[in-house]
């Protein structure tokens, strides 16, 4: 009798799971389906409301979970209190490649963060993020920024991903991706954002960075992070940085402007000195906390 009830509550179970990956596949189905017809679709199957980009992956993983990389994020905030990081009360959430605003909106809509402010390059992602910002009713805590951040105030080439709009980037030195549109976006630095008064660093709880390895030259012009006391965390892509030349760069500007790092993909957190970042895996894609100590 307990066999049989275990059977049919495993078949029930069964059941249960084969209605909801159909669901999740007729969702994702019609994301793609509507690529055609529109530019964008309307997701509302968790706490947050996203215009995500039709036929799009980070429009896939929004419209199958209702976030994207929820699970990472809620690591890395667990590393980040570890590290002492704990009250951000009051304070503003920078990001800079902010996509549509997976990462920023869910932190400033729950409360954790009282600002946002947004950078992002790509003409339909700040698009979708200013939609994103209205529709959860948060346009009046956050600034956004439509540029890409780099070393210096100039014109970048920014290389679009027709499938994958977290994978948008700036060409980098001369090395194209094959295959993609090439548009023309405003490029800023973190220092000139702040020497315009756009930017007040004294109200930053944390800068999140994620440039899909423009990040050396997004270092280079952010002076304002040295010695400074506000956490820093930043997408650490070794295989990419390796294949566009950037991760020597890269460590040169990390060993430049903090003492310390975490690195957020490990169970445990524990702080090394910056140095370090020169015997990380080169096949491990992480993400690391920079520290000024």
């Amino acid at each position: 009798m307990v066999q049989k009830l275990a059977r049919l509550a495993a078949m029930s179970v069964g059941r249960a799971l084969g209605r909801l990956s159909r669901f999740r596949l007729a969702r994702i189905a019609f994301l793609y389906a509507a690529r055609g017809y529109a530019p964008a679709v309307l997701c509302a199957n968790g706490p947050i409301k996203y215009l995500v980009g039709s036929g799009d992956y980070v429009g896939e993983n929004v419209m199958e979970s209702g976030g994207f990389d929820d699970e990472v994020i809620s690591r890395i905030f667990g590393h980040l209190a570890a590290a002492g990081f704990t009250d951000f009360a009051g304070k503003t959430f920078v990001d800079i490649g902010a996509n549509i605003g997976t990462t920023c909106i869910p932190q400033v809509h729950g409360g954790r963060f009282a600002r946002g402010f947004a950078i992002e390059p790509g003409p339909l992602n700040v698009d979708l993020l200013r939609a994103n910002i209205v529709l959860n009713g948060l346009n009046d805590r956050f600034t956004v920024i439509h540029a890409g951040v780099t070393d210096q105030t100039r014109p970048l080439t920014f290389e679009l991903s027709d499938d994958n709009s977290g994978d948008h980037r700036v060409r980098e030195s001369g090395v194209r991706v094959p295959g993609r549109t090439q548009v023309e976006v405003p490029g800023v630095t973190l220092d000139s954002l702040v020497a315009g008064g756009v930017l007040k660093p004294d109200e930053v709880g944390l800068y999140w960075i994620d440039t899909q390895g423009h990040e050396a030259s997004v270092l280079a012009g952010a002076t304002v992070f040295r010695n400074t006391p506000v956490p820093v965390v930043i997408e650490y892509w070794p295989r990419e940085l390796l294949a566009i030349g950037t991760r020597d760069a890269l460590h040169a500007r990390l060993k430049e402007l903090f003492t310390h790092f975490v690195d957020l993909r490990l169970p445990d957190t524990i702080v090394r000195p910056v140095a370090d970042v020169d015997r990380l895996d080169p096949d491990v894609l992480t993400d690391l906390l920079m520290l000024s100590r």
